[in-house]
């Protein structure tokens, strides 16, 4: 669970001191001052060819400009090297280098190096993974106002994990970043709310930063305002409102909020129903991996209901679910089997 949640936790936050190009002429400029030996302009023309930014993407050149400025000890620049490697972003997926070059960013201070050097320690392969590392620099990260730092406190104090279990603390985490506008923690703070975890539960507290999230399109927060309006929790019951919020959730591929949405066409609660779009969303959440997706895509093959009826295809979705743990889908495989 703790690794789902972090997804969003090693992510570029890159710090440039210099402006982003966009013109051919400040494109150009920039190049003079990178051979010139600027380690900022380098930063900046690498950071642009890896990523396409402005010029046609060229990883050599680019990932050459960044060893240039790494080199020349420029911290943004350890730090992009680092995530670079990390993800394996125009070279080959490499720890141990990544693992260096964040960490000589981080000791220069780079928050963001900071956060990401304590991620890769947290949820790095195993021969890597340190909990008290991950937390020393992810606390520094997040002392430095990080708000990606902030959530992941806030998510490690919640689950327990490399610190004792706190609600209180946790909360003090994911406030501090919701009050800056973070959006990941606005979602926590929700949920907290929602549940009454570590807070007094309360719908419409919950509801407001459900909707301070959904504003920036967080998909989990438009999920679970999708599921207040379809209860009638703190707001007037609408599955047609629920279906709207269900849909923009779903469009950015959250899984849940697709198998959800194919229910409620299955149903015809909010939307007109539709078994064929029933299924259509069943199978993105499927292929999203969600286990109680691929069964009922499975199930909705063994019957025929939105797709052609193969025993095929039922018994292909019933093997991924049961293979996630999916006890439904273990038993209609030993029944499918034994015909």
């Amino acid at each position: 669970m703790l690794k789902k949640a972090l997804v969003i936790v090693f992510s570029l936050l890159l710090y440039f001191t210099t402006s982003w190009a966009e013109t051919p002429q400040q494109i150009e400029q920039l190049k003079q001052a990178a051979e010139r030996g600027d380690p900022v302009a380098q930063n900046s023309l690498g950071f642009i060819y890896v990523t396409g930014e402005d010029v046609p993407r060229n990883y050599p050149e680019g990932l050459k400009w960044l060893l240039k400025s790494a080199n020349q000890g420029y911290a943004s620049a350890q730090s992009n090297l680092g995530a670079f490697y990390f993800f394996g972003e125009g070279v080959y997926r490499n720890y141990p280098e990544s693992l260096k070059w964040l960490k000589k960013a981080a000791e220069q201070g780079n928050a963001a190096a900071q956060n990401n050097l304590g991620s890769l320690y947290l949820m790095g392969p195993v021969e890597l993974q340190n909990y008290p590392e991950a937390l020393k620099w992810i606390r520094k990260a997040a002392d430095q106002g990080g708000l990606v730092a902030q959530n992941t406190l806030g998510l490690l104090y919640h689950e327990g994990k490399g610190v004792p279990k706190s609600d209180v603390e946790a909360i003090k985490w994911f406030r501090m970043a919701a009050e800056r506008g973070f959006a990941e923690s606005q979602c926590q703070l929700g949920n907290r709310c929602l549940f009454g975890e570590g807070m007094a539960q309360s719908d419409s507290e919950a509801l407001s930063w459900f909707r301070k999230a959904a504003s920036q399109g967080h998909p989990g927060a438009q999920y679970q305002i999708a599921y207040m309006y379809s209860l009638g929790k703190g707001v007037p019951q609408s599955y047609a409102e629920g279906a709207q919020w269900m849909r923009k959730s779903a469009e950015q591929g959250f899984p849940q909020a697709e198998y959800q949405l194919g229910g409620l066409y299955a149903f015809g609660w909010g939307v007109p129903q539709s078994d064929v779009e029933a299924a259509n969303w069943c199978r993105k959440a499927a292929e999203h991996g969600l286990a109680k997706a691929q069964n009922q895509l499975g199930n909705m093959y063994a019957a025929g209901k939105g797709v052609p009826k193969r025993d095929s295809e039922a018994l292909k979705w019933y093997r991924k679910a049961a293979g996630q743990g999916n006890a439904d889908a273990k038993e209609a495989l030993k029944r499918l089997t034994a015909k």
